[in-house]
């Protein structure tokens, strides 16, 4: 009962203000940018490990991106897999004109330690982050970048959706569940100046803050967070 009581008292308040905000905000679409060849170089990061399955559906939502291709590259750090991972990401690689770049190493350390590996090898004033799960919509790219235009804007953190969560019930309230954490809960940490940490995934930073910061820590529980 007391921890029942801890978390309302410290969750309620901060839902209920990030509803407030979410009232106010005005999310009509941004529109494209008018001027394209104002658009930061961005170098997405994907670590994976044994994603065979899955790493093919990523690398093609990549390609698709509504994004200026001179502007962008993808930087695979391929950490250690035992399945055909990396033959799948060089296959690719080699039968796609994309600015794609696949490093292997032989043995993982953690998904910080191939995302700090990932950063040594990016071009990029701006880090993007996807998981080898990750199918982002083709505007991604763009929508993100308009938040960049304000200077104080250190990161991005983008919404993630399921694509199975009208499978059945337990994927509708799981997908309900993380609409209500990213739509309301985080805005209310935001709007009482809490942390608000990023999710690991479909997240933007300027790479002069994450260096300041020591890139990602690899002895921290919340690994990429």
């Amino acid at each position: 009962m007391f921890v029942l009581s801890a978390w309302s008292l410290y969750n309620l308040p901060i839902l209920i203000a990030g509803v407030g905000r979410m009232r106010k905000r005005d999310f009509r679409h941004r529109g494209s940018p008018k001027h394209k060849d104002r658009l930061p170089f961005v170098s997405i990061i994907v670590p994976v490990r044994n994603e065979e399955k899955v790493i093919s559906r990523l690398l093609n939502s990549l390609v698709k991106l509504n994004y200026p291709s001179d502007k962008m590259e993808t930087i695979i750090v391929e950490d250690g897999s035992t399945d055909r991972t990396l033959g799948v990401c060089v296959e690719f690689a080699e039968s796609h004109n994309f600015n794609l770049k696949v490093h292997h190493r032989t043995s993982s350390d953690g998904k910080p330690s191939a995302l700090n590996f990932g950063l040594g090898e990016a071009r990029g004033e701006i880090i993007g982050v996807f998981d080898a799960d990750s199918i982002p919509a083709p505007d991604c790219l763009i929508n993100v970048f308009q938040y960049f235009n304000e200077p104080n804007v250190a990161a991005v953190q983008g919404r993630t959706l399921s694509t199975n969560s009208e499978e059945n019930m337990l994927t509708r309230l799981l997908s309900y569940e993380d609409a209500a954490w990213s739509e309301a809960y985080l805005q209310g940490k935001d709007s009482l100046n809490l942390f608000v940490g990023l999710r690991g995934s479909c997240m933007f930073m300027r790479r002069d803050i994450l260096e300041r910061l020591g890139g990602f820590g690899e002895t921290f529980l919340a690994e990429d967070m």
